[in-house]
């Protein structure tokens, strides 16, 4: 691969994907089998590698999906957002603004909740000796 089209394939990531990585607590979808991340906590939990999505973008394609994970606590994820072009009709008006969705995700688990919560009480008790 020469330069150009290195730089090529670059605009096309950059114009139609959005790779983004962090980490983040899972928690589990009430009364189901799936997993989601709380809205409080996404505006933190990531950030952008490439592409143009913007945070809204972003925070709404997080918040809305649901994850198939393990179980529940704090992972450290890699994500590819696309951006589906809009779509119009006979007369050139917009029927569809186009969206960003999750074409790809990956979820590697740091630690559990308990173990968190066993690392922070042994600290404690570390702390006061």
């Amino acid at each position: 691969m020469n330069y150009d089209e290195l730089i090529q394939n670059v605009y096309e990531i950059h114009d139609r994907y959005t790779i983004i990585g962090g980490y983040v607590d899972i928690h589990k979808t009430y009364n189901s089998d799936l997993f989601h991340m709380k809205s409080e906590e996404v505006p933190n939990c990531y950030w952008i590698l490439i592409g143009k999505a913007s945070n809204e973008d972003i925070e709404e394609c997080l918040i809305e999906a649901e994850y198939k994970v393990e179980k529940e606590g704090c992972y450290k994820f890699e994500m590819v957002l696309k951006f589906e072009s809009p779509e119009y009709g006979d007369y050139g008006a917009i029927i569809d603004r186009g969206y960003w969705y999750i074409e790809y995700s990956k979820f590697d688990l740091d630690h559990t909740f308990e173990q968190r919560e066993r690392e922070s009480k042994l600290c404690d008790l570390l702390l006061d000796l």
